[in-house]
This record gives structure tokens, C-alpha cells and sequence, in this order.
């Protein structure tokens, strides 16, 4: 009977001795046979002996349950509320909140009124560190100019239409025409000094 030599995958005659390297063919087989029996009898690192699980994974355990609930706490609270994390969402005023398609085109194209727009998504990184400063811009804002928002996964005929590209990108319209347009954050100083210019 002839077999596969485990160290150099030849077939040899002899069961005990490789005719090809000389390895010892059952040593090595019963070598791989407790190694695979020691793999099936090891606890995992986390466990201790008698079954319980060690301080660290306890832990770990706790954390992830405290995460469900924290997320799952947002959920109803943002569901009940009204929340949304978009840019502008919530605040008071005509200076700052969530602009529709339609909207920006009676408002901004139609309505020729001086508007800043910024860009955004809800799943975006940098919008969500931006959004404190345009809403800060926003309620600063002492100019007849409209600060407003825009997700680009809601609006996306706007932003095909605009060519945003990257987001946070925010664009200063004035006769109904994009006058300046900014690629990712700005300080709200920023934003207001664009506004003030004549």
C-alpha cells in the first residue's frame, strides 16, 4: 500500500520510512494527530478554568450592551423628536435649515435671494465637524443673506447640477447664479466676512 509522505508529499511504499526523505511517516502523523487533539482540548484565552469568563471579556461584554442601548436610545429618541443629524436641522429662523430641490429653486434661481448653501451628507465625517460653524455663521449672520443646507443624497439633481464633487463644499449664490463656492469647512468668521463683502 502505497501512501503520501506528510513532509514531502511523495508517495512512498513503506508506511513507517519515506522511500523519498527518509521522515519516520507514522511519527509524523501521530505528532500532527496530538496537535490537532491539544488545538480541540484548549479553552480560549478569554475563558478561565470553569467556564467564566475572565475580567477583561466581562468588560467587554458590558461595553457592547451599553452601546446597544445608547444606540438604540437615539434611535427612539430621534424617531420621536424629529432629530436628524444634517447640517442646519432644528434651527430657528430663515437663516439655517435643510433646503428641498424645489425650494432652492424658488428661493435661490426664481427668487434671485443672496443664499448660502452648504452641501453635505448625514453619513459625512467632515460635515458633521463643519455643521456647528455654519449654524454659528448662520444665527451671526446680520445680512439679508439666507444660510441653508443641502444633503446631496436628497438633492441630487442640485448637486449633479453644481458638480459637488466633495462634500463639505459650500456655495455663496447671488442673482440666482453661484458667485464663490468653498471646498470642505470654514470658521464661521470665514463665512461671514464672505457675506459682507459687497
Amino acid at each position: 500500500m502505497s501512501l503520501i509522505c506528510p513532509k514531502c508529499d511523495l508517495f512512498s511504499e513503506n508506511e513507517a520510512v519515506c522511500d523519498h526523505c527518509g521522515a519516520l511517516i507514522n511519527r509524523i502523523r501521530e505528532r500532527e494527530r496530538d496537535l490537532e487533539q491539544q488545538e480541540m482540548d484548549a479553552e480560549p484565552e478569554w475563558v478561565e478554568a470553569g467556564g467564566s469568563e475572565s475580567g477583561g471579556a466581562r468588560l467587554f461584554s458590558r461595553l457592547m450592551v451599553l452601546l446597544l442601548i445608547a444606540f438604540l436610545g437615539f434611535v427612539v429618541y430621534s424617531k420621536t423628536t424629529g432629530f436628524s443629524p444634517g447640517m442646519g436641522h432644528g434651527q430657528s429662523g430663515d437663516h439655517a435649515g435643510q433646503m428641498t430641490s424645489s425650494e432652492f429653486k424658488a428661493q435661490v434661481v426664481d427668487g434671485k435671494q443672496p443664499t448660502m448653501i452648504c452641501f453635505f451628507a448625514t453619513w459625512c465625517g467632515p460635515c458633521k465637524q463643519y455643521a456647528p460653524e455654519f449654524a454659528k455663521a448662520a444665527s451671526g449672520n446680520k445680512t439679508p443673506v439666507v444660510f441653508a443646507s443641502m444633503d446631496v443624497d436628497q438633492a441630487t439633481d442640485i448637486a449633479r447640477k453644481y458638480e459637488i464633487q466633495s462634500i463639505p463644499t459650500t456655495i455663496y449664490f447671488r442673482d440666482g447664479e453661484e458667485y464663490r463656492r468653498f471646498r470642505g469647512g470654514m470658521t464661521a468668521k470665514a463665512l461671514l466676512d464672505v457675506v459682507a463683502e459687497k
